[in-house]
């Protein structure tokens, strides 16, 4: 199947350019409060202005630069205006370009897909056969154990999107498949257009995926398009200090507040993805996890640097919340990657 990432990237594009502007207006203002400040310290002399009526020059040239920077302001806005609806367009073309593209897809696969996850509804429950309305709609789909490769991701995609109303699931259960970076990117692909937005527990343990994967997660959850999570399963990944210093950030976005569990055992994260999980806890003196009780790293890489550290935010409140913090099995694997190494 053809990936769905240039819609995303469109959409992506959209969100860093209006960010970019953002950025661009408070240097703007900055840069006029600067200019203020100088014209209101300078000696009258050094701001050019006629002998003899240095006071009503001075206000009369503040008041023109007040003005010129207004200007320039109105100007900004109306770019950023004139931006925004062109990227509008783009992403309703590529809304209207994907939706046609899950129905060839589901048109194509849709049976077979259907057939390997046992029914149009999976093993679900809350609800009966999917097809048959909100009434009828599960709560939780469970399509574990299903030999799921990247590919079946792409069709997963196409049926959270088009071919179910995803508003209902708070559970996904995606366990012991195949799934790697490019599978979890594309279910990722799948929240950016309406997909899971009240998604409480995610499993995704027991798979194939490494630090891209774990990167797009934690890019759908800086986009706030997973914030309905408190509950996520990432055990016996490849996920190493990249992946897990990405969903770190993610975590200093404020993105995992209601995060309360988080099973990253039997990966393979060592001592700076242990300290950057820990400094992103508390950005700038904020909790970023006030509610995770339950925080699983066991058998990784982690040192002493990093266990130490992890230790010492459950004591002294980084995660206040934190009561069971696993960490078995990590100072062996590290001394053997180090040999390895």
């Amino acid at each position: 199947p053809m990936p769905t990432w240039p819609a995303m990237a469109i959409s992506a594009a959209a969100t860093a350019m209006r960010e970019a502007r953002q950025l661009e207006r408070s240097r703007l203002e900055a840069a006029h409060a600067d200019e203020l400040r100088r014209l209101r310290s300078e000696p009258l002399g050094l701001q050019h202005e006629p002998s003899g009526v240095g006071g009503a020059v001075s206000g009369d040239l503040v008041g023109a630069t007040r003005e010129r920077h207004m200007a320039e302001l109105l100007e900004a806005d109306l770019r950023a205006e004139g931006a925004d609806g062109a990227w509008a367009a783009h992403i309703e073309h590529a809304a209207a370009k994907l939706t046609r593209r899950d129905a060839a897809l589901l048109a194509a696969e849709g049976a077979a897909f259907w057939e390997r996850v046992g029914g149009p509804s999976g093993a679900a429950s809350g609800g009966d056969s999917g097809g048959g309305g909100d009434s009828a709609m599960p709560t939780t789909v469970d399509w574990a154990r299903r030999r799921l490769v990247d590919g079946h991701c792409e069709v997963i995609g196409a049926v959270l999107r088009s071919g179910i109303d995803s508003s209902h699931l708070v559970g996904l259960f995606l366990s012991g498949n195949q799934i790697g970076d490019e599978g979890v990117g594309a279910l990722m692909d799948a929240t950016a257009f309406g997909a899971l937005p009240n998604l409480q527990r995610l499993f995704l343990d027991n798979n194939r995926f490494g630090d891209l994967g774990a990167a797009d997660l934690a890019d759908a959850l800086v986009a706030r398009r997973l914030a309905a999570l408190t509950f996520l399963d990432l055990n016996r990944n490849m996920i190493a200090d990249k992946g897990m210093c990405a969903l770190a950030k993610a975590v200093a976005a404020g993105a995992l507040e209601r995060l309360s569990t988080l099973y990253l055992n039997k990966n393979a994260i060592g001592d700076a993805g242990a300290l950057g999980w820990v400094q992103a806890s508390t950005p700038h003196g904020h909790i970023a996890l006030p509610l995770l009780s339950k925080l699983y790293l066991g058998e990784n890489c982690i040192g002493e640097v990093g266990l130490a550290a992890l230790r010492r935010a459950q004591a002294d409140g980084t995660m206040p919340a934190l009561t069971v913090l696993q960490l078995d099995g990590n100072t062996t694997n590290a001394v053997r990657w180090a040999r390895l190494e």
